[in-house]
């Protein structure tokens, strides 16, 4: 990601639909700043992406996001925003 080139280009494509839902809301806090996004994506939750207004491929070799769990995801006394993905 580089701020001269105001784009965002990542690979988000093994992945739940909850976790698309949730990284595709991210994405138009970059998109409100002037960023042009694309997403490498699967194409049986293209529909999402469409919704969202990002440009979505289903091929190339885009940087891989991880968006693992953090580690007191199965801590319940943990505060939310150590235990939440998109906190993380």
């Amino acid at each position: 990601m580089s701020d001269d080139l105001k784009q965002v280009k990542i690979k988000f494509d093994q992945h739940g639909l909850g976790d698309v839902v949730h990284f595709a809301h991210a994405m138009q806090l970059y998109r409100s700043r002037g960023y042009e996004v694309t997403v490498q994506i699967e194409p049986n939750k293209s529909f999402v992406w469409q919704v969202a207004g990002v440009n979505a491929v289903t091929s190339g070799d885009l940087p891989n996001h991880g968006f693992g769990y953090p580690h007191a995801f199965d801590d319940l006394d943990a505060p939310d925003c150590d235990k939440n993905k998109m906190a993380f």
